[in-house]
């Protein structure tokens, strides 16, 4: 006796696209280096990240609603 196998038939792959981005992934989406990002960071001339763990990662949400306010500093207080 032979069985034969149907196969269903070849659904698509959806690929999600990338949510998150790294300091790399930052840096070179803006033309900048990794650590010249993360001095903005520190500066708070770019958004915080959020903590994965020990990862640090920006979510692209994030960044694009910091792009389309103009890349605003986010320092909160006095001038210096």
């Amino acid at each position: 006796m032979t069985a034969t196998l149907q196969t269903p038939a070849a659904t698509p792959v959806v690929v999600e696209p990338v949510k998150y981005l790294d300091a790399k992934g930052c840096g070179a989406r803006y033309g900048v280096s990794s650590r010249h990002w993360l001095r903005l960071v520190d500066a708070s001339k770019a958004p915080q990240p959020t903590r994965f763990g020990r990862c640090v990662r920006w979510s692209i949400q994030s960044l694009e609603t910091w792009e389309a306010a103009g890349c605003p500093s986010l320092r909160q207080g006095v001038r210096r």
